[in-house]
């Protein structure tokens, strides 16, 4: 568990750095589901393997719910089009999401601090971002409960499925109401995909921003 803390430590603030680098006049999505791509300018830990360097990542997300109780879905969907296994941790332990108004107003929501939560003598440490897990899909196999280890077998795809929680869009409401009731904004996704020991290495990764309208 202490490693466990420590490596999302240092992820944290290797991502932080990202934020920093990232634009918010950086590329928009043009449609629902986009690539996501290695940071520009930012080093990982360690250097990834062939492995890891060839998975390719994509997220979607969309409104559901009915107002006032609109939450935002998305998809994580990661691809293996290798010949051998791929193990990452989970890659929702590093997400960062951020928000900014169609004006490029920056819209806070909160982080989780880093704390190790008892339940009933299993230590679990709740996602960096405001966020739920909804399932995870592979194959004909559906999974509802978190996974430290996420496994892509060669030729397939694994789709990650989570949820907002009701923080982020009372903030983007609150955020939308202060620009005269202005009806769309845009986020984006970083995180880190890391390949789990003997072999390890990492990759920071980053999507585009992608477009909402209420």
């Amino acid at each position: 568990m202490v490693l466990q803390i420590r490596s999302r430590n240092i992820w944290s603030i290797l991502l932080v750095s990202a934020l920093i680098l990232t634009s918010v006049t950086a590329q928009i999505a043009t449609s629902n589901k986009i690539a996501i791509h290695d940071i520009k300018g930012v080093r990982s830990l360690t250097e990834p393997p062939a492995s890891l360097k060839q998975i390719n990542a994509e997220l979607s997300g969309s409104l559901v719910g009915q107002p006032p109780n609109v939450t935002i879905e998305f998809v994580l969907t990661l691809e293996n089009p290798g010949r051998e296994e791929v193990k990452i941790s989970d890659p929702l332990e590093s997400l960062y999401l951020l928000f900014t108004t169609i004006d490029k107003k920056l819209i806070t929501v909160p982080q989780s601090k880093f704390k190790a939560v008892n339940t009933g003598g299993n230590e679990n440490i709740p996602y960096l971002a405001p966020i739920e897990l909804r399932q995870i899909v592979q194959g004909t196999s559906v999974r509802y409960q978190k996974e430290e280890v996420v496994t892509i077998a060669p030729g397939a795809k694994v789709q990650i499925v989570f949820d907002t929680q009701p923080v982020v869009m009372q903030k983007v409401n609150a955020a939308l109401q202060s620009e005269g009731n202005a009806r769309s904004f845009k986020a984006k996704a970083v995180l880190g995909l890391v390949k789990i020991p003997p072999e390890g290495g990492d990759r920071a990764v980053e999507s585009d921003w992608i477009s909402f309208s209420l």
